[in-house]
């Protein structure tokens, strides 16, 4: 699950060629802002249902920008790595090496996939 919420975090604020909102995408970064509380709802949601996401990209980030989307994602994606480790610690002893070497190998993943995320928080918004 972390891995799905930091591509979609991605998509939206740090694109290779054509993003998620460029593309017209209702990603989590979306759901996110369409499902709290706060000035733009009602503004992302005409720009949602009436298809202009993409025409209006740079619109959509400053909206996710104001109600902290980067935050909120990047904070849900460490708790669900820490949830997947817990499930990991909480599995019962390894009986063999594989069984050990696979646990290894999930928890080096773990780890891995969080490394520089935080990075994001503080980047700006890309330029349109």
């Amino acid at each position: 699950m972390a891995t799905q919420v930091l591509d979609d975090l991605d998509g939206v604020f740090r694109p290779d060629g054509t993003g998620d909102i460029g593309a017209g995408k209702v990603t989590l970064p979306i759901i996110f802002g369409l499902t709290i509380d706060h000035p733009a709802r009602n503004e992302l949601a005409d720009l949602v249902q009436s298809g202009r996401l993409a025409r209006i990209e740079y619109r959509v980030r400053a909206i996710l920008e104001e109600i902290e989307t980067r935050e909120y994602l990047v904070l849900s994606a460490f708790q669900e790595c820490d949830r997947g480790l817990q499930c990991i610690a909480e599995l019962p002893p390894s009986v063999t090496v594989t069984e050990e070497a696979g646990r290894g190998a999930l928890t080096s993943f773990a780890d891995a996939i969080m490394v520089g995320w935080e990075d994001l928080l503080v980047q700006p918004l890309v330029a349109q």
